[in-house]
């Protein structure tokens, strides 16, 4: 976990690196971390990616440097899944 969110920046952030960095098979990291967590790697990930991308926006931050502090490199990918997965466009998020 603690990987994970040293890492949630990297755009080559995957259960294979991490599977990797722990000397273990993705397939029992993939296991593993499901029956832990109760979601896919990729589900928890996302769900992080998508938490800290909205604090950002909502502090103030542009989109495009969100998008990469949150681990995508093209900031129209990161706009549609940001609006897939809040049904707002990132743009929408006001300053509290």
């Amino acid at each position: 976990m603690k990987f994970i969110h040293e890492h949630l920046h990297d755009d080559e952030l995957s259960l294979y690196l991490v599977a990797e960095k722990m000397y273990l098979s993705y397939s029992y990291l993939s296991r593993t971390f499901k029956e832990t967590t109760g979601v896919s790697f990729s589900d928890f990930v996302l769900r992080l990616r998508m938490e800290r991308a909205k604090a950002l926006l909502a502090k103030g931050s542009k989109v495009y440097d969100v998008a990469e502090q949150v681990g995508y490199k093209h900031v129209n990918y990161f706009s549609k899944l940001f609006q897939k997965y809040w049904g707002i466009k990132p743009s929408d998020v006001l300053k509290t």
